[in-house]
């Protein structure tokens, strides 16, 4: 899989994750992506016309997360 990726920029500390799917994307040792779109969906009383939901395989956390791992 190609990704083309540029420098994320500085996310906000309000408890959302920023950068959970980039770093799985990038993370070389990601074996399996499997995305799908949700259509008119309510997450969390919020409305939205399209969502894309992805699960990755194996998931990371912090601590397995490194610049050799990239």
């Amino acid at each position: 899989m190609q990704y083309s990726y540029s420098p994320i920029p500085r996310a906000e500390d309000d408890g959302e994750p920023k950068t959970g799917h980039y770093t799985q994307l990038i993370w070389a040792r990601t074996q399996k992506i499997g995305c799908a779109i949700a259509a008119n969906c309510l997450k969390n009383g919020v409305h939205y016309d399209m969502m894309l939901l992805c699960n990755y395989s194996p998931t990371i956390g912090c601590r397995q997360f490194t610049r050799d791992n990239m």
